[in-house]
């Protein structure tokens, strides 16, 4: 097969693997051609996961706060996601409260979702669905949830890595809860529900971010995590920025860095992959980011920040090498949030990889109809 010309060769060997046509590497010459961007339709039952039960405080489908997957050994879809039951409480926090617990629901078909009781934590009697809130002294915080292809032990099948906050009311960077961040932390798992903590924790020690997205690359066999390496940005929320970065300033707003490792415990050095640039809004701060492999190329969602309307989207951006990304040519929201009144007027994100169900992507999403930073400006 002839493709388009590039200096070192005239043509390439596609085989049997499909060419998606998203940027100009297989293409020679087009005629009364165009290249659109589509965006998916959404579920007519949406939200397919919400709160309804009465030991759920804030069910916050965020960032870094949920996954859905399809177990391939059972064909359920499962879904982790996490409840701010006390976060932003003034009472005094106990062990009881938990202050953040990550839930589980299950699937036959992906859109009517059940909430087992697992018998693990109680809440006014009722015997409730969640599965993580604390191991031995740790306090889960973020994690990110998969099936790890590649461990043949069956009681490691399941494993997340989580920011880990432990008990220390003394150390001067204690929140005023008394817990200070623990670096990234790993938890194994047979089945997705019953969680050991690793006994080489932590594996990122540095760690200290509030979103990690971990994926893995079947084709280069590794692992690969995203997201924010080290503290916040700047000296507050709120920090200025500088779109021109002169010599000496830190960016201020969020970014996200990459991390690889063959083995979940040796990692590279984190490398800044996004950084809001030129191309960005001023007030925009790249939040989180979920790659996926697609035939030879990369796709993946951008989650980004819109700090002045505190609104949050996502972007569809293509790459070839999985380092080096581009955006589409429209440059839009990936899925437009909704109207007023809406489930999600003002946040849609993911960070969910796509699942292929029949000859569809379903592309599973959280939704605010509150503001991204509600809980400090107010609900309005």
């Amino acid at each position: 097969m002839h493709v388009a010309y590039s200096r070192d060769k005239v043509y390439k060997d596609v085989g049997s693997r499909r060419q998606l046509f998203i940027d100009n590497d297989v293409i020679a010459v087009v005629k009364n051609v165009t290249r659109r961007q589509h965006s998916p339709e959404k579920h007519p039952d949406n939200p397919l996961i919400q709160r309804d039960k009465p030991w759920e405080g804030i069910p916050y489908f965020r960032s870094s706060t949920f996954n859905v997957l399809r177990d391939p050994a059972d064909g359920l879809f499962k879904c982790w996601y996490s409840d701010f039951y006390e976060y932003f409480s003034k009472k005094q926090i106990t062990l009881d409260t938990l202050l953040y617990r990550i839930y589980y629901a299950q699937s036959e078909d992906g859109l009517n979702w059940e909430k087992p009781a697992l018998g693990k934590h109680f809440v006014d009697g009722h015997d409730t669905n969640t599965v993580l809130g604390q191991l031995r002294d740790e306090l889960i915080f973020c994690p990110s949830v998969f099936t790890d292809p590649r461990d043949s032990d069956p009681s490691r099948r399941y494993k997340t890595v989580y920011l880990a906050r432990f008990k220390d009311p003394t150390h001067p960077k204690a929140s005023p809860y008394g817990y200070r961040a623990g670096g990234l932390c790993m938890a194994v798992s047979p089945d997705g529900i019953d969680w050991t903590p690793d006994e080489r924790n932590p594996v990122i020690s540095e760690w200290l971010s509030d979103v990690q997205i971990l994926t893995y690359d079947p084709d280069d066999e590794k692992y690969v995590l995203w997201g924010r390496y080290g503290g916040f940005p700047g000296s507050g929320w709120f920090a200025p920025v500088w779109p021109s970065k002169p010599e000496g300033i830190w960016g201020t707003r969020r970014r996200i860095y990459r991390m690889e490792s063959k083995d979940l415990y040796e990692w590279s050095e984190a490398e800044l992959i996004w950084d809001p640039d030129e191309n960005d809004n001023l007030d925009d701060s790249h939040y989180g980011f979920v790659p996926w492999r697609a035939d030879e190329m990369h796709l993946g969602l951008l989650n980004v920040l819109h700090q002045v309307d505190d609104t949050l989207d996502m972007y569809l951006h293509f790459s070839r090498d999985g380092i080096d990304w581009q955006r589409f040519l429209d440059h839009r929201p990936f899925i437009r949030r909704g109207g007023e009144g809406s489930y999600d007027r003002f946040d849609i994100e993911t960070p969910t990889q796509p699942l292929v169900v029949g000859d569809e992507l379903w592309i599973y999403y959280g939704g605010m109809n509150v503001h991204h930073d509600w809980w400090i400006l107010g609900k309005e």
